[in-house]
């Protein structure tokens, strides 16, 4: 079994200014890609939008999926579909699309080369230990390399991978598992405090 760890800690990320607010880069796959480059298999970000009306950038090439981490926001993908979001609700949509966004929100990215596959989405962890099973539409395609992201978007909780390593996560921090082969991917559980409940936010990216 190959697989490595990275665990991104909250403090360590720069937060930059955008024309509708405040973004922040988790993670870019490889990792010396730029995203204004467009050069990038995957990338992880997050973005507080103050504007209440704004423009996605055009991102031929590649899709999308988007999730509110707090806050309701109306997507408008001209031509095709709308979408209301509420916290941790998902949309799905081509980076090439015409898209327009409503609201004040707190928001979670990922966008992946077209032809690779991901899957995002968030459980509530409500004591007790709850398993991330690799999601069918991921162990049905035919990437072999498959990163696991796990975010804490607030309340604290752990991940146990293969029952003997923990990883504490707190409010903004990542933890990314680069696996080289899908088939031989490590377990994880994820596991809250009975204290507060928390929620994950989880993506996998298979490439």
């Amino acid at each position: 079994m190959t697989y490595r760890i990275d665990l991104v800690k909250c403090e360590t990320l720069a937060v930059n200014k955008w024309s509708g607010g405040l973004t922040t880069q988790i993670a870019i796959f490889p990792n010396n890609c730029e995203y204004g480059d467009r050069d990038f298999i995957w990338r992880i970000s997050s973005a507080v939008v103050e504007l209440e009306t704004s423009t996605f950038t055009r991102l031929d090439g590649y899709d999308r999926l988007l999730m509110s981490l707090e806050g309701k926001l109306k997507l408008n993908h001209e031509g095709h579909h709308d979408k209301v979001l509420d916290a941790y609700d998902v949309d799905a949509f081509s980076g090439s699309w015409h898209t327009q966004s409503e609201g004040l929100v707190t928001d979670f990215n990922v966008i992946h080369r077209s032809g690779t596959k991901a899957t995002l989405f968030a459980r509530a962890l409500t004591g007790g230990a709850i398993p991330v099973p690799i999601s069918e539409e991921i162990s049905g395609c035919e990437k072999d390399a498959l990163t696991l992201v796990v975010h804490c978007p607030k309340e604290p909780f752990s991940v146990f991978i293969d029952e003997n390593e923990r990883v504490d996560l707190k409010r903004g921090d990542t933890l990314l598992i680069h696996i080289s082969d899908k088939k031989d991917a490590p377990s994880a559980v994820l596991e809250g405090s009975d204290a507060c409940q928390a929620t994950a936010v989880i993506a996998q990216i298979a490439y």
